[in-house]
């Protein structure tokens, strides 16, 4: 398993990356466009960085060709910190 380390500090840090997240409204969209061929999951000090979580889980877009998990910001706002760290957790065989 291979571990990815980004942190949010600016949601317009990563716009013009093939990974790393963006904020619309009151939707985040994390994006992944590395090799992965079973799985890939957001893990971050918002969700106690699980490993392995349904709800946590990015879809893989065909089209897009990229990995991709939208969610309410609520999910991943955490009162008190100034900025928040996660990871994809990206299973590649």
């Amino acid at each position: 398993m291979k571990l990815l380390i980004f942190c949010l500090i600016m949601p317009f840090f990563f716009q013009n990356s093939q990974s790393g997240y963006t904020i619309t409204g009151d939707e985040i969209e994390f994006t992944y466009a590395g090799n992965a061929t079973q799985s890939v999951y957001v893990s971050g000090n918002f969700n106690n960085w699980v490993q392995k979580n349904a709800l946590w889980k990015m879809r893989f877009g065909a089209r897009q060709n990229r990995w991709y998990l939208k969610l309410p910001v609520k999910e991943v706002y955490v009162k008190g910190k100034g900025f928040y760290e996660f990871a994809f957790r990206v299973d590649a065989n």
